[in-house]
């Protein structure tokens, strides 16, 4: 059987969501930590990963997606086989920190290379987008089941598997078949071009969104939310179960034909009726837990879809890394507030606050753009025309 880049953007996916470490790595941190300080590690390794976003992009439209893969692959195996072979929380910040740039270098990356080689091999990209869900989101259920499993085992093993991934990717990614336009000279993305190729507004809905996710997703929100029901040992069932009904109900709307500003206004209008309260019961946060999971996915694929049928190929991995560094940056002050809230306060109440937040934020951005939308970029238009 011939490999593809396809199969190979596939592959690289899935190995890329077995996140074994998913369930418990908060718990395996606090043996070294308070919630504090989990916030201070967080916040400055995500920083720098985040500096460190928008180069990244450049790197990997100038040098190649191979190139870039490779180099994040070398990356995230040496952050996180100095995570798993941590003795104190310095080790773990400067692991966690090396990681962080490998992330950087994927994150844009990837999908630029998936939706280039759905064109080459002429595929459906929502085809794709649909498979590549599906794929990426079984193996990240399969490696919460084994990672959850190894955790009550000893509770290094996740780590440690999950370092033995990357070197699996490394390996892989030696394998992809070098496109030609990759080593076209470079066409840097032109911010002048944003009112021309996409409407801002529909823009700043999407990474106000995407702010939300990432903060549940990649931080440690979501831990926080099941600890305050459920334990260490269990709480890859309820994880896994999020995962399975936000990609049934993602490639479900997916595959609709409803606009953007509908499907967006569903998603946060949805996801604020659950954040608002600011007692819970543990049913309430089950089901805002279930709630979360899907926008998360749902989100991110609607957005990936937007971005990339409006951007050119030479430029993609740089417009891509361009806007996860504007919605990643929330999450860099959110880090140092919720570690410190979450050691003080009743989790409970942190949330209704960052729901009254985000409803504030939301009618913000939406009165700001109706006053100013055509004052602040009609000189970007008229850039663009000449």
């Amino acid at each position: 059987m011939k490999l593809t880049n396809l199969k190979i953007y596939y592959s690289l996916l899935s190995l890329n969501n077995l996140w074994f470490i998913t369930s418990s790595w908060l718990f395996f941190w606090l043996k070294f930590m308070t919630l504090g300080e989990v916030g201070i590690i967080d916040s400055l390794a995500f920083l720098i990963g985040i500096l460190f976003e928008f180069p990244s992009g450049l790197i990997s439209d100038r040098f190649g997606r191979k190139f870039t893969l490779i180099l994040s692959n070398i990356f995230q195996f040496v952050g996180s086989l100095l995570i798993a072979l941590a003795e104190s929380k310095f080790q773990i910040g400067i692991g966690f920190a090396i990681f962080q740039l490998g992330v950087a270098l994927f994150s844009g990356t990837i999908e630029s290379f998936g939706y280039e080689s759905s064109v080459i091999e002429k595929e459906s990209y929502e085809k794709v987008l649909v498979n590549s869900n599906n794929y990426s989101n079984f193996s990240f259920l399969f490696s919460l089941v084994i990672g959850g499993f190894l955790y009550n085992v000893n509770n290094n093993l996740p780590n440690i598997l999950l370092t033995l991934n990357y070197l699996v990717s490394f390996v892989l990614s030696f394998f992809i078949i070098s496109q030609k336009q990759d080593f076209q000279e470079i066409e840097y993305f032109n911010f002048k071009n944003l009112p021309k190729k996409f409407s801002f507004k529909l823009i700043s809905y999407f990474l106000f969104l995407l702010s939300i996710a990432f903060c549940f997703d990649y931080g440690f929100l979501k831990l926080i939310i099941l600890k305050e029901f459920t334990t260490p040992e269990s709480n890859y069932w309820y994880i896994g179960s999020g995962v399975v009904i936000g990609t049934f109900l993602s490639n479900f709307f997916l595959q609709k034909n409803w606009s953007f500003h509908t499907n967006l206004k569903i998603i946060f209008f949805t996801l604020i009726s659950l954040l608002l309260p600011s007692f819970y019961t543990s049913i309430h946060l089950l089901l805002l837990f279930l709630i979360f999971s899907f926008v998360v996915i749902f989100t991110n694929q609607l957005f990936l879809k937007y971005v990339n049928e409006r951007l050119e190929d030479r430029e993609r991995a740089g417009a891509i890394s361009f806007f996860n560094f504007l919605y990643k940056t929330p999450y860099v002050f959110l880090a140092l507030i919720l570690g410190y809230s979450f050691d003080q306060h009743p989790a409970g109440l942190i949330l209704g606050y960052i729901g009254l937040f985000s409803l504030i934020l939301y009618f913000f951005v939406k009165i700001s753009f109706k006053l100013s939308y055509n004052r602040l970029f009609e000189r970007g238009r008229s850039s663009v025309a000449k």
